[in-house]
């Protein structure tokens, strides 16, 4: 027995109630074969990816382990999901993750306008929970770790997407806000939102989606300022010093649903800054609801996300579908441009079946820069159409 060996039993022994941590660089158990379920995610375009898993397996640091960008997997939800009790949420594919987080760090980009609206990649999912469960989607993946593990198909949530974009609404407003970014012809809903006929049009829409309800919810937290909103003069200080620290998640689905145009948003900003918000919201009672289930599971998911991450490998092929699936979306920029700009970027950040948690980020943020999309308060529509401006 070598010292390093005779070292280690003496610490084993010494240490007999201790917790021991194996990293998983040197596991080789069936949880690692486990792993081999990435190349599962058969919506991901035949990920043969696992191979690159052990490639980022390799590394010498602990780099790909680290939950380094919050998209969280494999979690235990606390809270119902629509009646359905102990969730176990999984990303399906890694075009829902890849969205989820793009949402969020275009939202970050609000920062660039001193505008204080963040939203994690688990809001967007949280908000999937409390729509369609994620059943939007033909032949869903299941759990690439536990194939018991699958999302119900939803066709009756088709009509308006996963994300539940309404035309007359949502729709309606996000083309009076951005009508030089987003397809805003009259077949523009038609392409972008819904999820029917996917035997035809083999998309989902699933991507498009989720950045629209992201789009949505920047221009609704501006909506705020309206008087019929419950003209608050200043929606960062309101939410940066009420009593409810999910008021912020349970107000934009609310309007998700009920837009931002119900008188009783006043009475939240009156009479609800010491208490839960949901208190003073009297639209109808589902709505409120499924407002604090979302909070709910976005906070469940957010705790987990620094420990319970997706982390499958990120391929060229994966980010090529990524940017077909939000190309008509982005219809009007240089979609091309955008997609060679995505893919130099997985190129420098490690090249083909580089750990999403390594790459994601740059790819995203070099796609929005080739297509030339910001996200934006749209201060000039907002002030054309309802009489006011973007938040102090």
């Amino acid at each position: 027995m070598s010292w390093l060996r005779q070292a280690l039993l003496a610490v084993l022994l010494l240490c007999s109630g201790c917790t021991a941590t194996a990293w998983l660089e040197d596991r080789v158990d069936d949880d690692d074969s486990g792993d081999d379920d990435d190349s599962g995610d058969d919506d991901d375009s035949g990920d043969d990816d696992d191979s690159g898993d052990d490639d980022d397996s390799g590394d010498d640091d602990d780099s790909a382990l680290a939950c380094r960008l919050p998209v969280p997997d494999h979690v235990v939800l606390a809270n119902d999901v629509l009646g359905d009790t102990f969730v176990d949420f999984y990303v399906p594919t890694t075009g829902w993750a890849l969205a989820a987080l793009h949402a969020s760090r275009q939202i970050a980009g609000l920062a660039d306008q001193q505008i204080d609206l963040r939203l994690s990649p688990s809001f967007f999912f949280a908000l999937a929970l409390e729509t369609a469960t994620f059943g939007c989607t033909e032949g869903i993946a299941p759990d690439p770790l536990d194939a018991s593990n699958q999302w119900t198909r939803r066709p009756e949530t088709d009509a308006q997407g996963c994300m539940l974009i309404e035309e007359a609404s949502v729709w309606l407003d996000l083309c009076r806000m951005y009508p030089d970014d987003l397809p805003c012809d009259p077949d523009g809903y038609a392409d972008v939102i819904p999820s029917t006929d996917q035997a035809t049009t083999g998309r989902d829409n699933v991507e498009p989606g989720v950045l629209a309800a992201g789009w949505y919810a920047a221009y609704a937290y501006a909506m705020l300022q309206y008087p019929a909103a419950g003209a608050l003069a200043d929606p960062d200080a309101w939410f940066a010093d009420a009593e409810d620290p999910a008021a912020t998640h349970k107000l934009l689905t609310w309007m998700h649903w009920q837009t931002p145009f119900d008188t009783s948003l006043a009475s939240v900003f009156t009479s609800c800054a010491g208490g839960p918000v949901e208190d003073c919201l009297s639209a109808t009672p589902w709505v409120t609801e499924r407002a604090v289930s979302v909070a709910a599971h976005t906070a469940d998911l957010e705790a987990a996300s620094a420990t319970s991450c997706f982390d499958r490998p990120l391929t060229a092929a994966l980010v090529d579908d990524y940017v077909d699936a939000i190309a008509v979306l982005f219809s009007q920029s240089d979609v091309e441009a955008g997609r060679a700009a995505a893919q130099q970027a997985l190129v420098d950040t490690g090249g083909e079946g580089t750990s999403f948690q390594v790459a994601a980020d740059a790819v995203l943020d070099a796609l929005d820069a080739g297509l030339t999309v910001r996200l934006r308060c749209p201060g000039a529509n907002l002030t054309t159409f309802y009489g006011i401006g973007c938040p102090p």
